[in-house]
């Protein structure tokens, strides 16, 4: 697009998924929470 690209002739695809991840460290540091189902589907660091 930068090089004059059209937009309709630009390539991209649905994502297959989607990853969420928690730094429970950084989290409780900033005093941060978040809903025990939400957590439950997170990859926690």
């Amino acid at each position: 697009m930068l090089t004059g690209t059209p937009a309709a002739e630009v390539a991209f695809g649905q994502p297959s998924g989607v990853e969420f991840t928690v730094q429970k460290a950084t989290m409780t540091k900033l005093g941060i929470t978040l809903p025990p189902d939400l957590l439950t589907s997170a990859t926690v660091q």
